[in-house]
């Protein structure tokens, strides 16, 4: 023990004999062997000037209170010079604890100031540090305020990313294929996004909050700097607003020959085709694209992709002006009546079209193309029993539909044996 000045051991022995029975004469034998006990201690301790014992005392047990109070008393002088220099020695060690004892009373007094001076010191500084966290929290909202601002394109050409030729929304790194419209992104892989420049640095560099403030500040500078580009920002937006969706310009002249290439080059069922067309689903624009309207689960028409025709090596793809991802799809449903018991999810329109055609539908059936790797109503299709998961065979639609299984449990894969749907169905047709 450490808590008087002189370390020390307190030892207990129990004497427990085979029986586990308390039995201290198996272990101590008789007076004799007490002796021996008392005689082999002393010489071990002698060292340290500790002194057996009187052989043969016949002194009783005497109460603490009692023994240190006779200890202290001057000597009797009828004892034998022997018990005298006994209760010497007793009395100079009862004198020698209390000194231990009182300079560790006093050296506790001292550490106990002590440590109340410090408490009172961190007390202080506590206060100090909580006006300071105040203070900074204050410049630090404004901060954070001003760096959502900052323009996602701007954000992305820092982060690494590449925009796509192809789509000026798409940026591009080696694990992810961003849209970005406005102050909201999109990932395609992990079917995620948000909203701001701070959740964009997170989402990418996989930080913290804090440390996305800090990568902004160290990439665009002070406040100062930062409130200049929102006011530039606020007033692009006052001076061109939103652009509305307006459908492009319907050009029948040109439908027979996006209907031949739909229809022969694609080797979709003509039926089909001419269905859709009929419904003003599916017409020609001025440029000879396919025009595919897309549409909100509740039939409203929100946009439409292009898909070129024109020529032999037409690979155009895109979206018509005004065109939001997040707000429509093109879909196609089955002839059965009721409500829809199974979604299926195909890349694009055409896919749509081959997938219905290669697979019909047993029950009311809605097929919906993601437009590549575009926005999925996640939250209307937890809600539907069936849903498969049927994008191409290549590296990006399988990582993509083992990502959207995660958050549609229900959801079965489905994958080509060619790259597309498309494929498969022009091979069926070639083998029939």
């Amino acid at each position: 023990h450490l808590d008087e000045s002189t370390p020390h051991i307190h030892a207990y022995l129990v004497p427990l004999d085979q029986n586990n029975k308390l039995n201290c004469k198996s272990y101590f034998g008789g007076r004799q062997k007490l002796r021996e006990f008392q005689d082999s201690y002393a010489e071990a301790m002698a060292p340290l000037d500790l002194e057996r014992g009187i052989k043969g005392s016949r002194a009783t047990h005497t109460q603490v209170k009692d023994y240190y109070a006779a200890v202290t008393k001057d000597p009797n002088e009828d004892l034998t010079p022997e018990e005298i220099q006994h209760q010497l020695s007793d009395r100079q060690i009862v004198l020698k604890h209390n000194a231990d004892l009182e300079r560790t009373a006093k050296s506790l007094t001292q550490q106990n100031e002590q440590l109340e001076q410090q408490f009172k010191q961190q007390q202080t500084q506590l206060e100090q540090y909580k006006q300071e966290s105040l203070s900074w929290r204050v410049k630090y909202q404004a901060l954070t305020v001003q760096l959502r601002e900052i323009p996602l394109t701007q954000v992305a050409h820092e982060l690494g990313l590449d925009p796509d030729p192809k789509d000026k929304h798409k940026w591009r790194n080696e694990q992810s294929v961003i849209n970005i419209t406005g102050q909201k992104f999109y990932d395609f892989k992990e079917m995620k996004g948000g909203g701001g420049a701070i959740d964009l640095v997170m989402y990418v560099e996989r930080c913290k909050f804090g440390e996305a403030v800090h990568w902004l500040k160290d990439r665009f500078g002070e406040a100062a700097a930062i409130e200049t580009i929102t006011q530039q920002t606020r007033l692009t937006i006052e001076e061109k607003p939103r652009q509305p969706f307006i459908p492009p310009v319907q050009n029948e002249a040109c439908w027979t020959n996006v209907r031949d290439y739909l229809t022969k080059v694609r080797m979709l069922p003509a039926a089909q085709i001419d269905e859709l067309h009929k419904q003003g689903l599916s017409y020609s624009d001025e440029n000879q694209n396919a025009v595919f309207v897309r549409r909100s689960l509740e039939g409203e028409v929100t946009g439409a992709s292009l898909r070129g025709t024109a020529g032999k090596t037409n690979s155009f793809k895109g979206l018509a002006p005004g065109t939001r991802r997040s707000q429509g799809w093109f879909y196609d449903e089955s002839e059965h009546s009721g409500s829809v018991q199974q979604v299926v999810l195909c890349e694009s329109a055409i896919d749509v079209m081959s997938y219905k055609t290669l697979h019909p539908a047993q029950e009311k059936t809605l097929y919906l193309s993601t437009d590549g790797a575009g926005y999925v109503p996640l939250e209307r299709l937890r809600a539907i029993p069936k849903i498969a998961i049927a994008f191409d065979n290549d590296q990006v639609g399988v990582e993509m539909a083992e990502r959207l299984k995660q958050d549609l449990p229900q959801a079965e894969i489905e994958t080509p044996q060619h790259k597309d749907w498309n494929g498969d169905l022009q091979e069926n047709l070639r083998q029939v």
